[in-house]
């Protein structure tokens, strides 16, 4: 039964999000996504016909022949950018995020700031998050979790080097570092590793090999 509502409810938001949008542009939001051999996410929504761009929608969670795998099977998401700015070479945004999975699953809401730019010999990705996490099932108290990254890319070499630093309710921040370098034609090698200050820190070394036919 409480399936049964929130899909009733999830139906009735995506038709007032699409009559709501002009005609002429059809906003709609369809994402398919394959999460496992046997669970699927289906995300759908709409952007909303306002002065600064907004979207709004919901998406479903599916696993095997059975949707009632899931105890909450649909989360509800909003999105709004608060703030953009680009000039070639150069984009900064500021969004806020909102998300609500199910009845009883987690509620969050996140600030995002993003800095990318290019130049001649590289592209570089700067990512700072605050999110607010409230667990209704959990302790009922709201957790901060932040997030800040680093990403560069070197076309010509195929580098690619990613830098994050991520903390939990004014924890120390825990850093991960990644570097990926493709060797020949379906062959790439990536190095992590974990916590690079800490007696705890943990490196990995990996080679993958991919083939299309």
């Amino acid at each position: 039964m409480r399936i049964q509502r929130l899909l009733a409810a999830t139906a009735a938001l995506t038709a007032i999000c699409l009559s709501a949008a002009r005609a002429d542009e059809r906003p709609l939001i369809w994402e398919l996504a394959k999460v496992s051999d046997s669970s699927y996410a289906a995300r759908l929504g709409s952007r909303l016909p306002t002065p600064i761009e907004s979207r709004i929608g919901a998406e479903f969670h599916l696993r095997g022949p059975d949707p009632r795998s899931f105890d909450d099977p649909i989360a509800l998401w909003g999105s709004l950018q608060l703030a953009e700015r680009s000039k070639p070479g150069d984009i900064r945004t500021t969004s806020l995020d909102a998300s609500v999975e199910g009845a009883e699953g987690n509620r969050r809401l996140a600030l995002t700031n993003s800095f990318t730019f290019s130049l001649s010999s590289f592209d570089a990705e700067l990512r700072q998050e605050l999110a607010i996490d409230y667990q209704p099932q959990g302790d009922r108290q709201p957790h901060v979790q932040e997030l800040q990254s680093i990403h560069f890319a070197l076309p010509r070499a195929r580098t690619e080097f990613h830098a994050t630093a991520t903390r939990r309710d004014r924890q120390k921040w825990v850093t991960t570092i990644a570097v990926k370098q493709p060797l020949l034609d379906g062959i790439e090698l990536s190095a992590t590793l974990e916590k690079p200050r800490s007696k705890a820190r943990k490196g990995y070394l990996r080679a993958t090999y991919s083939y299309n036919w």
